[in-house]
């Protein structure tokens, strides 16, 4: 049992250091949004805070989402990426954004995962 837990301990450190490592690396640069999520995509559902979309253009009717490198822009606003942090164990990532439209500036931290075609997103935190 300890041999089992001092591994564990070891592997936990190991993730910590090399996320470090990686977050260190790019401190200097301007992070960019995955091409994998880049596009235009199309709100299917809005359950409280979660938004899924699927890769289509639907500007003519609205709910449209387009990504690029800098962040992403909705119908009446829009996101510039300020920072992407490691989720535990690589899970995912966490995205922060300030976003701005129509009289308001905010700060938003979500994540977003693409999940069998569609782009998933939970709003985790929001500041005016």
């Amino acid at each position: 049992m300890k041999r089992a837990t001092t591994w564990l301990a070891a592997s936990l450190a190991g993730v910590a250091v090399g996320t470090m490592i990686a977050a260190t690396a790019h401190a200097g640069s301007r992070p960019t949004m995955p091409k994998a999520f880049h596009g235009n995509w199309c709100a299917t559902t809005d359950p409280s805070n979660k938004a899924i979309y699927e890769r289509k253009d639907c500007r003519e009717t609205g709910g449209t989402l387009t990504v690029t490198a800098k962040g992403y822009e909705e119908t009446k606003s829009g996101c510039e990426l300020l920072a992407i942090t490691p989720l535990p164990l690589r899970t995912g990532n966490l995205y922060t954004f300030q976003c701005s439209g129509e009289g308001y500036i905010s700060h938003i931290t979500q994540t977003m995962q693409l999940i069998g075609g569609g782009l998933f997103t939970t709003v985790i935190e929001m500041k005016s």
